[in-house]
């Protein structure tokens, strides 16, 4: 059986990061005491493999193939389409930025691609992440932070980019086996 070829989707939006703030006094290290301190994207950047491995164990088993796609709509078109759905962080443009990586069989169409689009907000504020953003994480360069991937602002927005992830590796091997009417 010949895998269906797929396409890396991935959408991409700003993150929130907040740190615990630290209290130095007469060099006493004084614990959280509520306040947060934002830390900006760009200042970020080292912390992806941290938040990441956050992300990989705040998972639930039923999302280990689908990832989000098994919150989606069951009826809907976009979820024949779209394979998975996986969260995670990454640098783009010297900012560490939130991003969706799905995999799709084909493309979406654009009032597909507009239902899809306004999915992930809901899981970026009230979904998925609602519950992630409240898991502390525990880092080397600025102690416990918090990740959320919503915000509220008119400068939360959406950026999506296709890539071809065909595996024709695969897809040869494959065909190579079943050459001469001869089937390994």
């Amino acid at each position: 059986m010949t895998p269906k070829p797929t396409q890396e989707m991935k959408l991409y939006c700003p993150l929130v990061i907040q740190a615990e703030q630290q209290i130095q006094e007469d060099d006493w290290d004084i614990p959280y005491d509520g306040d947060m301190e934002v830390i900006p994207s760009s200042c970020a950047v080292g912390l992806e493999d941290e938040i990441n491995e956050a992300i990989e164990k705040y998972s639930e088993p039923k999302e280990e193939y689908r990832g989000l796609m098994v919150y989606y709509d069951e009826d809907s078109p976009v979820n024949e389409k779209v394979v998975s759905a996986f969260p995670s962080v990454e640098v783009r443009n010297g900012e560490l930025v939130g991003v969706l990586t799905c995999q799709i069989t084909e493309p979406l169409t654009d009032s597909e691609m507009a239902k899809f689009q306004d999915w992930w907000p809901g899981q970026a504020s009230d979904g998925w992440a609602e519950g992630f953003e409240q898991r502390e994480i525990k880092t080397d360069a600025f102690g416990t932070i918090y990740v959320s991937f919503w915000n509220p602002s008119d400068s939360w927005h959406i950026e999506a980019e296709m890539t071809d992830t065909t595996d024709t590796a695969d897809i040869e091997e494959e065909e190579s086996l079943d050459m001469g009417g001869i089937s390994m």
